[in-house]
């Protein structure tokens, strides 16, 4: 599909701070870091638009692998 705009998130890395890693460097200092969001949902979306009307697009999701991880 040909489109014309492409939706993304604003954020690439997820939100919820229960989500943060820790690698053994950071757990000895106590420092966190954000995972990046890596799964991605592309979806076809039509963008209406004032000057040109109904136009093809595309939306992207992407979401976390760490709420599927097991602690």
């Amino acid at each position: 599909m040909i489109a014309f705009f492409h939706f993304m998130p604003p954020v690439r890395t997820c939100l919820d701070p229960r989500c943060n890693s820790k690698s053994r460097v950071s757990k000895k200092y106590g420092v966190s870091y954000s995972r990046e969001l890596a799964e991605e949902n592309i979806l076809d979306v039509t963008v209406f638009t004032q000057d040109f009307g109904p136009i093809p697009g595309l939306s992207s999701s992407l979401s976390c692998r760490g709420k599927y991880l097991v602690y």
